[in-house]
C-alpha cells in the first residue's frame, strides 16, 4: 500500500484470497476505508468480471470457493468496472520470480484477463503478493503469460516488468 502507484491509484482492483494465498480482506477494507474505489472478480465461464464491493459483506462464496460479489451486484451498471477504470490491479499466484513472473492455479483467469487489457491496448498496473517462500528463482513461461509490474512480500517489493 505504499507504492506511489497505490497511493494515487483511485480504483484497485483485488483478488480476494483463498486458500493459501496472501490474505487481502483486511487490505479490501481498509482500502475502501481510504475512500478508493474498490473493485473483487467473479467468474464468469472462464472469464473474470469486475464489480465494485463497497464492504466485506458484499461477498460471498463463488466458484473455487473464492469470495465474489454478492450475485445480485453483479448486473447493475452502477457496479461494474471497465478495464479502463482500473489503476492498480492485485494478482494471486502459487509461486513468484523476483522479475514479475508467476504462476497461478493453473486456470488462465489472470493471464486471460490481463491479456484482454493488452489486447484492448491499456497498461494495467499490476502487484502481485508474495510470501517470501512463494518465491522461486524462474518460474515457467508461456506465450500467454502476463508478468507483473511488481511483486511484494512481507519483506520486499520487487520491481517485475515496467
Amino acid at each position: 500500500m505504499s507504492l506511489p502507484e497505490f497511493v494515487s491509484a483511485e480504483t484497485v482492483l483485488f483478488y480476494a484470497h483463498a486458500r493459501s494465498e496472501v490474505q487481502t480482506l483486511s487490505a479490501i477494507e481498509r482500502t475502501i476505508n481510504l475512500g478508493k474505489r474498490v473493485a473483487t472478480t467473479y467468474c464468469d465461464g472462464d472469464d473474470l468480471v469486475p464489480v465494485q464491493v463497497l464492504g466485506l459483506n458484499e461477498l460471498e462464496p463463488g466458484a473455487f470457493a473464492v469470495p465474489e460479489p454478492l450475485e445480485r451486484l453483479r448486473g447493475l451498471a452502477e457496479r461494474r468496472v471497465e478495464l479502463d477504470e482500473i489503476d492498480l490491479v492485485v494478482v494471486p499466484g502459487v509461486a513468484f520470480d523476483r522479475g514479475g513472473g508467476r504462476l497461478g492455479h493453473g486456470k488462465g483467469f489472470y493471464d486471460r484477463f490481463l491479456g484482454r487489457a493488452k489486447q484492448a491496448n491499456l497498461e494495467l498496473l499490476t502487484v502481485g503478493l508474495a510470501y517470501e517462500c512463494q518465491f522461486v528463482d524462474e518460474v515457467p513461461s508461456d506465450q500467454h503469460d502476463v508478468r507483473l509490474n511488481w511483486v511484494a512480500s512481507e519483506l520486499a517489493t520487487f520491481v517485475g516488468s515496467n
